[in-house]
């Protein structure tokens, strides 16, 4: 009788744990990780183009990725740590407008007199943050946030022909604030799913804006990226 007792009183705790519902256990995990994928219409307010006076009007494309480790969980919001990497386009420049026709524009136009010259601005920016979620509440809704943190962005100035080009870095301070959205309530059977099969606990929609600001040390190649950006995207915690 005592071993038939000891038996189920070590198969009951196995029991429960089997007959919990995998839903509320996969919901009662804190986010540790987070994954941002946007797309940002980035300034260069501040650039000339080498060998010309020119600068650049209008916004750009860019595509920005980030990760995050969230160690610090406190009443007051969540603190994390984090990596991004990007990639940016200027739009496209005339930095040398009637300059005179190479032979082989003459060879497949014998037409032509003069020939505008165009340059485009490709940047990686490269940076590491911290970042504040005013993240009050258990599945908050609407999540206020800011980050700031250092970068460094590996730039050329890329011609179409003829154009002057060049290449170097950039030393610079970004720092950012706006609001996520969580999407989790649009399709909760959905949500649950993929909290239990892929350990996905939150999605957001993420909207910032963010400024570039010199680091405050010596740039040497004298590239001046101060600007701003306007991002959206998604945000996906783990």
């Amino acid at each position: 009788m005592k071993t038939h007792l000891k038996f189920w009183m070590l198969l009951a705790p196995a029991l429960v744990c089997l007959c919990a519902d995998p839903i509320e256990a996969a919901e009662a995990q804190p986010s540790r990780f987070g994954l941002s994928l946007g797309y940002g219409a980035p300034t260069y307010t501040n650039y000339t183009y080498a060998g010309s006076s020119a600068g650049i009007n209008g916004r750009g494309h860019a595509a920005q990725a980030r990760v995050e480790w969230m160690p610090l969980r406190l009443p007051v919001g969540t603190f994390s740590i984090g990596l991004g990497v990007g990639f940016a386009v200027s739009p496209r420049t005339v930095t040398l407008a009637k300059s005179a026709p190479t032979a082989e524009e003459l060879r497949k136009d014998s037409g032509i007199e003069s020939v505008d010259r165009s340059n485009v601005l490709v940047s990686i920016p490269v940076e590491t943050y911290l970042t504040y979620r005013a993240e009050l509440l258990e599945n908050q809704l609407v999540v206020p946030f800011a980050r700031i943190g250092p970068s460094i962005t590996f730039v050329r100035q890329a011609s179409n022909s003829g154009a002057p080009e060049r290449a170097g870095k950039f030393f610079g301070l970004e720092y950012a604030a706006g609001i996520q959205v969580l999407l989790n309530g649009i399709d909760s059977g959905a949500a649950k799913s993929l909290r239990i099969n892929a350990g996905l606990q939150q999605t957001y929609l993420t909207v910032e804006y963010a400024r570039k600001a010199e680091l405050g040390v010596k740039n040497p190649d004298n590239f001046d990226l101060r600007g701003d950006v306007i991002r959206a995207g998604l945000r996906f915690q783990f």
